[in-house]
């Protein structure tokens, strides 16, 4: 963020059933407001070029992320520049609040979804009908925009869908997406060991995989999914595979330390007071229910698609991302899989933004 809020008008809407709080500075300054829909506090933050029409929805991972963490990834904020970015905090997430105690429960896959339509129906009342919406999903919101996507009445709300290294629910995700990360780790491991790089790392990592019984592979998946987020976040990053460092044509930073506590943001961002406390227990994060099968949906997304993929990704693995791709059915979708990084495809500064510029552009 790159202001502080000034001057504040607070202003109560109905849009729908959803109750929304917004408090704006003015015109010229970011927007910040509270959509309160069906026993959650969302808060929502929009930043950017509003005049442009043109709005890039950020829905985090998680499940319990934070839309916020993304504020000031080089790729983004360049966004910025030339579109309007919408940063929001999905329910029971970092500080999205519970209206009671009452309605603190375990959330569906469907719900979030709902949640996502309230917060584009609050925009549309706020910044009129014409704007144009693109939903760009990371990891487990991968998975939610899918759910909205292929969802008829919602998908009408969006221009089009960005999915970064989404995770998608295929008929048994979890075998299917370990045995994707075990083969990841032996191709990996055997290119590193053939440069000679960190052999007692590797060689373990490959003896480990090899030592697999893969007729029952989900057996292993606690280990597997382990090595996958080490080597997607720290291996590759210490041996110079993946570009973590943004320097051409952005603000120039590494993000390594913020990787390690769980945020994307930049060193010294200015982040609102509270949007990353919450007041719920983290349990609910990963007890979101109803995370049916999505392979006969994705046939319902029919919008323009760009999927991003990293090379490196041992936590959603590319082949996730290929099964989107092949199971969509828009005549408008393009599949990219991003050398030189791992789960975090929007730190590659410039390839990223141009990316996304692009496919914003077009449609």
């Amino acid at each position: 963020m790159k202001k502080l809020f000034t001057s504040i008008l607070a202003l109560t809407l109905i849009v729908g059933c959803s109750k929304v709080y917004i408090e704006d500075a003015d015109q010229n300054q970011d927007a910040f407001f509270y959509v309160d829909f069906e026993g959650a506090q969302m808060p929502v933050l929009v930043e950017g070029n509003v005049s442009s029409g043109k709005f890039i929805v950020v829905v985090h991972g998680g499940p319990g992320g934070a839309g916020m963490s993304y504020i000031g990834t080089p790729s983004i904020e360049k966004l910025e520049e030339d579109f309007a970015v919408v940063y929001y905090n999905q329910r029971l997430s970092d500080g999205a609040t519970a209206l009671s105690d009452d309605e603190i429960s375990e959330p569906t896959r469907a719900q979030y979804a709902e949640d996502l339509n309230a917060i584009l129906n609050t925009l549309k009342h706020k910044y009129g009908e014409s704007s144009q919406f693109y939903l760009m999903g990371h990891s487990w919101g991968g998975e939610l925009v899918t759910e909205f996507m292929s969802t008829p009445d919602y998908q009408d709300q969006v221009n089009g869908m960005i999915n970064v290294s989404g995770l998608l629910k295929l008929s048994d995700t979890w075998k299917e997406r370990i045995s994707y990360i075990h083969e990841l780790l032996i191709e990996i491991s055997q290119i590193e060991i053939s440069e000679g790089e960190n052999l007692e790392r590797w060689n373990e990592i490959l003896d480990y995989c090899n030592s697999i019984d893969t007729a029952s592979i989900e057996e292993y998946g606690t280990q597997l999914w382990d090595y996958g987020w080490s080597v997607s976040w720290n291996y590759l990053m210490e041996e110079g595979k993946t570009n973590h460092q943004v320097i051409t044509g952005f603000d120039t930073y590494d993000l390594a330390p913020n990787i390690a506590n769980g945020h994307g943001t930049a060193p010294g961002q200015s982040i609102p007071n509270g949007f990353l406390i919450s007041n719920n227990p983290s349990d609910f994060f990963e007890d979101v229910t109803d995370r049916n099968n999505q392979t006969n949906d994705l046939i319902n997304i029919t919008k323009p698609s760009l999927i991003i993929s990293g090379k490196y990704d041992c936590v959603v693995p590319p082949k996730l991302s290929e099964a989107l791709y092949n199971g969509i059915s828009s005549s408008n979708k393009t599949y990219v899989e991003m050398d030189s990084i791992g789960h975090d495809p929007y730190n590659r500064g410039e390839d990223f933004y141009n990316l996304v510029y692009s496919f914003v552009d077009q449609y």
